[in-house]
This record gives structure tokens, C-alpha cells and sequence, in this order.
């Protein structure tokens, strides 16, 4: 939501803490008259939900387990199961303070979980509770819409839901999941199937230093230019807004910044080639017994909170999903979701530039770039209950409705766009002038008229309301109770960034 610098002061900290309070209450009545005014409309049936499915596997209805509902992405897949004819039961992890998530509150879930976390109770507990709760509800499908933090637990309790449930699970095993969510055996991965188009090279300890700047010497002598891009290949969000830079050009600066670099705990570091394109994508696929059955991609950025979809007609989208479709056939008889981000090469050449594509991670989970499936989720519904019928349902599915509006977080716009430019100026702690806040404020003006917010839908209008009005106030008044410091925040998928 907002970025703040870690030397900032505790009383700056405070007071942007403080504005981002005020500024939720203020709008209040806002959002408490448009939320009323939406329920008042469903309850006078002038305003109702699409019309659903009426779906029967088996001879009844699908019943279907959705977690990681606090996030949108979460709360899309339930709307878009209960859209597509299922009776959908949601869960995430209990917070211990009321667990006051978006989708719990949807009108498309009948009931709510509040799972033990793993990393608080251990995985036995946790793995316990859901296949209980799978039992107990009779559920068909899991449709795991895992977070960064627990994408190997979630993997391990699919494997236990299959060997103790009847329950299909839409989540890739554990060894994929280790492979992918791992950006060095992403990358030894993408080499072995011939589809890499970054260099790229493994750090695993200090003593590995100077053998690894030699054999870059080796393998790059006629490119001594070209610079690498220092990424811990685990899941660690402290260093991934600092993503230090190194060139042979100056070994001694290279060495220097690879031995200030933390090995601890069986850390691992990759190197990868610097693309400075300035273009960015990210995909979102559900994959089926290996095969691609929806997928959709869009611009990305560090911290996504705009989607468009691209034109899938375009050289880059239809180049991406090759490389999906190939990834996915090559990892085998895997079902989850999968998104990669890639960055586009420009070469000069007689005819004109010509563009690759270079992959530089892969979320092994659900992408917020889901909700760019909106207007299609009884489609999209089809496309996860075939985990069930076991008969594919059409061809794949492409993120395309008669609408190309773009897709943002009101809260955010409201907060970075306006409410934080405005502070960059006074305050002098951005690179803010006049003129850019104008283009900022025109920005958040045009996104609130055109654009979509995945969280706001008349006939549900609950979700949008605690998000913004409970949710993230509770959230950043505990923060300021427990002294937590924090740089970040990602509306969309519920995450605080320490500072």
C-alpha cells in the first residue's frame, strides 16, 4: 500500500499509521452508504447475483473447500465456485484476534474454518484439522489458494486429503512445489528443459566465492558487461526489495557484495543475468494432469496492484503460454496452479528489434491475476470440476470478456496515489513535485471511474467493506501495539512487509 523507508521515525511511522486510521474513517459513511444501498437491492430483488449452474456430479452437489479467503484471490475462487453451482466451505488461518477476513463474510460461502497455522501449532495439527473438516463436510474438491509462507505445508496436506479422503485436491505435490517455489531449481529446471533464456548461477555458501566468480569469467569472457541481479533463491522477504547488482567488470565490488551476502541456515543465493527492459509480465495457469486448461497474463510490476489483461493475440501472450504449456507437459501428471514472471530481452538486428522472453521465477500457487477471469467463473468453474467429472470441459479458457477495464485496490489507490503523494510533497520523503501528483490524482481518478474492484460486487457487497473498514484498520492498530514496523502493505493478498 504505501512504502516506507526504514529510517524513517518512529513519529513519521506513527503519523502515516495514524493518516491511513483517518482516512478509513472518513470515508466510512461512503462505503457504509454504498454497502446498505447494494444489500438493499438484493433484498428488494432488484440486484441479484448471475444466475448460477445448476450443477449435479455424482447425483449431488459439488461440495468444495476453498482456502486463503483474507486474500482476493481467495475470495474470487470462492465467488466463482459458488457461481459455477457448488456448495462452498472456506477456511484460513486463525489469526487470534477474530479473524475478521473479506471472504468470510461473502455471501458465496455457507461456512468458515479458522485453521491452525503450521508454522504456530506444526504441520500434524494442521494436516489433522483439514482432513476433519474434509470428512466431516463431505468435501469433493480442496482448491488450495496457498500463501507464500505455507506452499510446502499445503502440498504435504494434499498428499494426506488423497491417502486418507476421497477428496480431489486441486494443489501440486510436494516435490514440485519444492522445485518451483525455489528459484534456484526453478531455474535448473527451466535449463534442463531447454526453455532458459537468463544466464544464471548458484551460490550456496562463502567458500563458493571466487570459484564462482572464475567460472563466470569463463563462460562470459567476450561479456565482462553484463550485469547479475543477487535473489535468495528461498522465500525471504526482508532482501526482496533490495536486490543488489554486480558486474565483472569490477570483481573486487562483486566479491565484496557476494561475501556481505547471509549462507545461514542452508541459505542459497542465485545470480541471474540483468534484463533492464523495463517490461514485465506475469501468467496465471490452471493446470490439469499436466495440461493447461485456463490461463491469462498481464504487466506486472514488484508489488502488482494493477491488472489489464493482455491482448491475447499478442506475440507475448501466446509466447507465454508456450512456455507454460511446455513447462507444465514437462513436469508431468501435476494439477495446481502455476504463474510465472518473465522480462522481455530487445536485441537490434537488420530488420528491426526482436524480443524474448526470459523466465525469472515461478509461484507454484494461485496468482491475484485470477480475478482477471471475472464475467467467466461459471467457465472457470468447469475448468476445476474437472477434477471431478475427469472429462475435459471445452478448450482452454482465455481471460476475455467485452470488458478490457483494468483491475486495482480502491484502498490502495487511495492511499499511495492521493493520500501518499500528498505526504511525499509536504513531507519531502518521496520523489513527488506538483506535477507528478497531478498525474497521481488523475491516476486514482480514472482507475475509480473505468476500473474494477475485484473485491466489490453489488450482489456481495460485504468482502469490500471489511476489508477496508475493519480488516486493515485492526490490522495496522495491533501492528502499532506490538511495535511492529512495517514498509509495505499488500491490500490484495493481506500482507504486512517489515520494515
Amino acid at each position: 500500500m504505501m512504502d516506507l523507508k526504514c529510517g524513517d521515525s518512529t513519529i513519521l511511522h506513527s503519523c502515516r499509521t495514524i493518516l491511513i486510521l483517518i482516512l478509513s474513517g472518513v470515508f466510512l459513511p461512503v462505503s457504509g452508504t454504498i454497502t446498505l444501498f447494494a444489500i438493499a437491492l438484493q433484498t428488494l430483488h432488484i440486484r441479484q447475483a448471475p444466475r448460477r449452474h445448476v450443477r449435479n456430479i455424482g447425483g449431488s452437489q459439488p461440495r468444495i473447500l476453498v482456502t486463503g479467503v483474507k486474500m482476493a484471490k481467495g475470495l474470487f475462487l470462492a465467488r466463482t465456485m459458488y457461481l459455477g453451482g457448488c456448495d462452498i466451505v472456506a477456511g484460513d488461518f486463525d489469526d487470534g484476534h477474530g479473524n475478521i477476513y473479506c471472504g468470510r463474510f461473502s455471501r458465496s460461502i455457507r461456512k468458515f474454518f479458522a485453521l491452525k497455522n503450521p508454522a504456530v501449532y506444526g504441520i500434524e495439527a494442521y494436516i489433522s484439522q483439514v482432513v476433519n473438516i474434509v470428512n466431516f463436510e463431505r468435501i469433493d474438491l480442496w482448491i488450495s489458494c496457498s500463501g507464500v509462507a505455507t506452499a510446502v505445508e499445503d502440498a504435504m496436506l494434499a498428499n494426506a486429503i488423497e491417502r486418507k479422503t476421497k477428496c480431489k485436491v486441486f494443489q501440486f505435490d510436494e516435490s514440485t512445489v519444492s522445485t518451483l517455489d525455489n528459484k534456484f531449481e526453478f531455474m535448473k529446471k527451466t535449463t534442463e528443459l531447454k526453455l532458459a533464456n537468463v544466464k544464471w548461477y548458484a551460490l550456496s555458501s562463502l567458500n563458493g566465492i571466487r570459484i564462482l566468480l572464475k567460472k563466470m569469467r569463463k563462460t562470459t569472457k567476450d561479456e565482462l558487461d553484463v550485469r547479475y541481479m543477487i535473489k535468495s533463491a528461498n522465500m525471504d522477504d526482508a532482501s526482496r526489495g533490495s536486490l543488489p547488482l554486480i558486474s565483472l567488470q569490477d570483481e573486487a565490488h562483486a566479491e565484496q557484495t557476494l561475501s556481505n551476502l547471509d549462507f545461514s541456515n542452508g541459505r542459497q543465493w542465485i545470480l541471474q543475468e540483468f534484463i533492464d527492459s523495463g517490461e514485465e509480465y506475469c501468467t496465471h495457469a490452471l493446470i490439469i494432469k499436466g495440461e493447461v486448461r485456463a490461463f491469462t497474463a498481464c504487466p506486472s510490476a514488484s508489488v502488482l496492484m494493477h491488472y489489464q489483461r493482455l491482448d491475447t493475440k499478442s506475440v507475448l501472450y501466446n509466447k507465454m503460454l508456450e512456455f507454460t504449456i511446455n513447462y507444465a507437459s514437462g513436469l508431468g501428471d501435476i494439477t495446481g496452479h502455476m504463474s510465472f514472471d518473465f522480462l522481455v530481452r530487445y536485441r537490434s538486428t537488420e530488420n528491426g528489434f526482436i524480443g524474448t522472453l526470459a523466465p525469472i521465477e515461478c509461484n507454484p500457487r494461485c496468482h491475484t491475476a485470477t480475478v482477471l477471469f471475472e464475467g467467466l467463473e461459471q467457465e472457470l468453474a468447469d475448468k476445476y470440476l474437472e477434477c471431478l467429472t475427469r472429462v475435459p470441459a471445452g478448450q482452454l479458457l482465455h481471460a476475455t470478456t467485452e470488458s478490457e477495464s483494468g483491475y486495482y485496490w480502491m484502498a490502495h489507490d487511495l492511499v499511495v496515489l492521493v493520500a501518499g503523494s500528498l505526504w511525499g510533497l509536504l513531507f519531502g520523503t518521496a520523489d513527488v513535485n506538483r506535477s507528478s501528483l497531478v498525474q497521481q490524482i488523475l491516476l486514482a481518478i480514472r482507475n475509480l471511474c473505468t476500473w474494477r474492484d475485484p473485491t466489490f460486487v453489488w450482489w456481495d457487497p460485504l468482502p469490500w467493506f471489511v476489508l477496508n473498514h475493519l480488516f486493515w484498520p485492526l490490522e495496522l492498530i495491533l501492528a502499532t501495539y506490538c511495535g511492529l514496523r512495517w514498509k509495505e502493505i499488500n491490500v490484495s493478498t493481506a500482507k504486512i512487509f517489515k520494515a
